[in-house]
């Protein structure tokens, strides 16, 4: 039962992350900007790069659960260390960073965020 859980879980957060990173897409960005803001879009901006690696990192997870379920936890070794090296190297940090940092500079001065 835990493992379906499991499972239920990181499908729904996944298709969470899918929906978000596609509807950030779609949002039409503002005209007026200068051109100087318009290099590199959204793309540049680090909290967009964390929710496309948090969406990357639980669709490997949702991989590693299926794979689990189908061939077992002993042959799936590379995909268990393929997930722990994306979420110890890049998920972990880049998300503590981006909250941090967030939050830092919310508390500093709202203005600076919004």
């Amino acid at each position: 039962m835990t493992r379906i859980c499991t499972c239920v879980y990181h499908f729904l957060v996944l298709s969470w992350y899918i929906f978000l990173n596609y509807y950030i897409s779609q949002q039409g960005g503002d005209q007026r900007k200068s051109k100087v803001f318009l290099n590199g879009g959204q793309w540049k901006y680090l909290t967009f790069l964390n929710l496309l690696l948090q969406a990357v990192f639980y669709g490997v997870v949702c991989v590693e659960d299926v794979l689990k379920r189908i061939k077992g936890e002993k042959d799936i070794k590379f995909m268990t260390a393929f997930r722990d090296l994306l979420f110890t190297t890049l998920a972990f940090p880049i998300s503590t960073f981006v909250f941090l940092s967030f939050w830092i500079l919310f508390l500093y001065d709202r203005e600076l965020v919004y």
